[in-house]
């Protein structure tokens, strides 16, 4: 398995204060904003950030607590999806 399909069949407990914003977050998975990079060596996508026009569109009335913490899980996911395994 990959680290990925690990980290998925894995359990975890997300905090009851943090439900909303978890929901969110996948809720919008699909909407990222990506380039494809290549070396003389690769081709890879980089994971830029979500895309904030069509999360507001999806949340329209979205909290700033929810905001602030989707923004976070952002910057955690784009930091694993960007990094380079094995």
């Amino acid at each position: 398995l990959t680290a990925c399909q690990e980290a998925v069949e894995e359990d975890f407990i997300v905090w009851p204060e943090n439900w909303d914003i978890v929901v969110a977050f996948l809720a919008v998975a699909t909407q990222w904003n990506a380039v494809c990079m290549a070396t003389m060596s690769s081709v890879r996508m980089h994971w830029l950030g979500l895309n904030y026009a069509a999360v507001r569109a999806r949340f329209p009335d979205i909290t700033e607590m929810t905001w602030t913490g989707l923004q976070a899980m952002e910057v955690a996911a784009r930091a694993e999806l960007n990094s380079v395994h094995g």
